[in-house]
């Protein structure tokens, strides 16, 4: 009898510790979907300001372009220059590039731009992310933790969000950088090595750099290392409107 009655204790305790895992698995399901759910909302918040490489996009791109008789040299002839700004960089090494931005292209992020240098706001800010053949990436204010930037964001200027800008992604363009939110745009801007037809329309440009692009290009000259940070810190010293 006192055998059975252990069989007996011992069966109704696998049915239990049985029971128990379905329980933590109904748990870890549960907990997995909330997490899953959480990381979809706020996904577009945490994501830092990058820009994304496609090659194949861009040579399909520029198919079609030099079949329209579009070219690196009559690009900036597509859109409208007047009330153009100039703003000149000088890097703590003592080199400098000039950007002329184009209100009439992209008016809100013209404003912001010129608004920050206005306020010294790059002064001290690096480029944090070089890419060489795609882009130069700065104003971030905290380029560790880059959602810090303690700026507004400001309405994605581009065709795939609804806005009408014709400046196309060729060498020595300036856009801003975003997150997977269009409309996420604040103080981090990126200027072109090279053309990135695969970017128009879902990016913000808004300039072009009309003098000292062998600077920007200096920017990778010391290397850079695996996260593309340049391995001799890019700083801007001052950041100032120009005639």
């Amino acid at each position: 009898m006192k055998i059975k009655a252990n069989n007996k204790k011992t069966n109704e305790n696998k049915k239990k510790l049985t029971q128990n895992q379905k329980n933590y698995i109904a748990i870890g399901v549960m907990s997995a979907i909330l997490i899953a759910i959480i990381l979809i909302v706020i996904w577009p918040y945490i994501t830092p300001p990058y820009i994304n490489f496609n090659a194949d996009r861009d040579n399909i791109a520029m198919e079609k372009f030099e079949k329209e008789g579009i070219t690196d040299e009559n690009f900036l002839d597509l859109i409208d220059k007047t009330d153009a700004q100039k703003v000149k960089f000088t890097m703590e090494d003592g080199k400098s590039f000039i950007i002329e931005v184009y209100p009439k292209v992209a008016p809100r992020t013209c404003d912001n731009f010129l608004m920050l240098v206005d306020e010294g706001f790059y002064e001290g800010l690096t480029f944090h992310r070089v890419i060489p053949g795609f882009m130069a990436q700065g104003g971030a204010y905290d380029p560790i933790n880059q959602m810090n930037d303690p700026v507004d964001s400001i309405k994605g200027e581009f065709s795939s969000n609804g806005f009408n800008n014709n400046l196309l992604h060729r060498r020595g363009v300036v856009s801003m950088a975003r997150t997977t939110d269009p409309d996420s745009a604040s103080s981090q801007f990126f200027i072109c090595y090279e053309a990135q037809s695969h970017l128009d329309g879902d990016y913000a440009s808004f300039g072009f750099v009309t003098e000292g692009m062998e600077t920007v290009e200096s920017f990778y000259s010391e290397g850079t290392d695996e996260n593309n940070v340049p391995l001799k810190e890019v700083k801007i010293k001052t950041a100032e409107r120009v005639n």
